[in-house]
């Protein structure tokens, strides 16, 4: 029976490579896994993720994934967002890496269908009217530079929730990250309001979604900040109707700094029509510079078309673009398929040459160029723009405590850059309380600069070991990793957490990412202390002290101390 379901893994891994190589000449792969602003300043450091995508995951870690855009998944590495109707198999390496992103409802939600409730990282119970949260760290050297993460939210009744955050950084910036107010019922025509900052997707996201930041905000707090605040969605009104099977969307959004006026209007009309769910949608991009007064307007409609089967999904979008730039402007095709004991998840996407991307959230390679928007004397950091390419991943129950994964991706840009990464692993449930996993990623990106053309290629072999012994849990790995570009280097990671009735929790982190092989030395290493208390029933503390080993860094060694509070409401 393992033979066989084995045979079936290899068979759908093989046919899709066949078909990619055919049809395309994302999203990006990962074996470890992000729980705290900390863990992604790591990675940014270790070049396993480059600035936007810092910045994107960042907002994403406080912000919070919800039922209602859950598609955020797609920018997490080696997580994607396929249509969640149904059963689905998942694995532990990706529960893990998106455990810090996702908030309470939603994690419950997954936990009851998957048959067991995990706990979050100090969360707020699901049933709690609102939350105030403090996190304050501090530098501990001479010029003792801190920052704060400051949030509140309050459900003011069955159907109004208001929300903020403010940050500060070590640099003195202090700004407002977003506040909103939503309303939302279960019947009426009007099913959900939401004024100040949002995120919403419409369709695959090809015309409106989550795009990330385009424009630099104020750096204090002030009515601007108020107003205009540092956020990557959008900034303004959604207004979600529903009469019988037809469903209606719209979205206005308003962003601006010193030098730029960005205004976004889409929506989007769909209905359901048996197992068939097509639907329209329109979205016009208008960009200013307010120094010149010159304007460029983008304007997308797109096509969209889901269909649901007994076994799985398949949902396709295609969009044209018009306005100052008109070209065919992009298509994309998502596809999860369910077998007895296999899933099997597959998308295709491609985009025009003269694809704006102002506010576009479809899946895509993480291709990033610079692009000038000539009209208005604008440089946008583009991943989608001339790119084309795909994923497959296929999850196979091999038996009841065996379990296979194995994933492709394929981007590639006006023929001369491109991304190929492959991850295969498989994972031993030894008992409820013993895990075993072996994995392999491999990543090979070229790129072409003038005339010559540059090739790196990276790969990590992995071997993971989880162990949960009544209050006391161990996550410990040890990977290898061979680079074309530098010295090859090994990786340790101990993880040590402990439940106590009267002393709290208390987790000791020791994340040695990068020892030389070639001379011996280390490059980064990171050690953590935490102990989180509940003090009482509604308030819960958590003290933190990190230390971090940087070579060739500007500060090479950095102890900072952390104060974390939260308040259930």
């Amino acid at each position: 029976m393992i033979l066989s379901r084995f045979a079936l893994s290899l068979l759908i891994l093989i046919v899709s490579l066949l078909f990619f190589s055919s049809v395309s000449k994302a999203q990006t792969l990962e074996n470890t896994f992000y729980s705290s602003e900390d863990d992604l300043l790591q990675a940014l450091y270790a070049g396993d993720i480059d600035y936007q995508q810092y910045q994107i995951l960042l907002e994403i870690i406080y912000q919070g994934i919800d039922s209602t855009n859950q598609y955020l998944l797609d920018n997490i590495p080696n997580q994607e967002f396929f249509d969640t109707t149904g059963h689905q198999i998942t694995n532990s390496l990706q529960d893990k890496q998106r455990e810090a992103f996702v908030l309470p409802e939603l994690a419950r939600a997954e936990s009851v269908r998957a048959g067991h409730v995990r706990a979050g990282f100090i969360r707020a119970d699901v049933d709690r009217r609102g939350q105030v949260t403090i996190r304050y760290r501090q530098r501990l050297r001479e010029d003792s530079e801190s920052r704060y993460r400051n949030s509140l939210w309050l459900q003011l009744n069955d159907n109004w929730k208001v929300s903020f955050k403010i940050h500060k950084e070590y640099d003195g910036a202090e700004r407002f990250m977003s506040r909103s107010i939503l309303f939302k019922q279960k019947s009426g025509v009007i099913r959900e309001l939401r004024f100040g900052n949002f995120t919403r997707r419409f369709g695959l996201g090809t015309v409106a979604g989550y795009r990330g930041r385009l424009l630099e905000t104020e750096t204090s707090l002030g009515i601007e900040s108020l107003l205009y605040p540092d956020y990557g969605g959008y900034n303004g009104l959604f207004i979600g109707q529903k009469f019988g099977s037809i469903r209606c969307e719209s979205i206005y959004s308003l962003k601006r700094n010193s030098s730029f006026r960005l205004v976004t209007t889409a929506g989007m009309i769909s209905w359901q029509k048996g197992a068939w769910r097509p639907g329209i949608i329109i979205g016009l991009n208008y960009l200013k510079n307010r120094s010149t007064g010159q304007t460029i307007n983008d304007l997308k409609t797109a096509a969209y078309l889901r269909h649901r089967y007994h076994d799985g999904i398949v949902t396709g979008e295609v969009c044209i673009q018009t306005g100052a730039r008109e070209s065919i402007g992009g298509g994309v095709v998502e596809w999860r398929h369910r077998f007895r004991d296999a899933e099997m998840r597959f998308a295709l996407w491609v985009y025009g040459d003269s694809y704006l991307d102002l506010s576009g959230d479809s899946k895509a390679g993480n291709i990033y160029h610079t692009e000038q928007i000539d009209e208005v004397g604008f440089d946008i950091a583009s991943k989608r723009s001339g790119q084309e390419g795909g994923m497959v991943k296929t999850i196979v129950q091999l038996s009841e405590k065996w379990q296979l994964v194995n994933s492709f991706l394929y981007a590639g840009r006006n023929h001369d850059t491109a991304n190929y990464e492959w991850l295969t692993g498989i994972v031993n449930q030894v008992s409820p309380t013993l895990s075993f996993r072996v994995d392999h990623l491999s990543r090979i990106r070229n790129r072409v600069k003038r005339y010559e053309s540059d090739s790196a290629a990276t790969h990590r072999t992995k071997f993971e070991m989880l162990l949960s012994t009544g209050n006391i849990s161990t996550r410990v790995y040890i990977a290898y990793n061979g680079v074309t570009v530098r010295n090859d280097y090994a990786s340790l990671y101990i993880n040590l957490v402990c439940h106590t009735h009267r002393l709290g929790r208390y987790e000791l982190v020791s994340n040695l990412s990068q020892l030389d092989v070639g001379n011996g030395f280390v490059k980064y290493w990171y050690l953590c202390a935490r102990n989180e208390q509940r003090l009482w029933k509604n308030t819960t503390v958590l003290f933190e002290i990190d230390h971090t080993f940087h070579k060739g860094a500007i500060v090479d060694h950095e102890t900072t101390a952390a104060f974390n509070i939260i308040i259930a409401l």
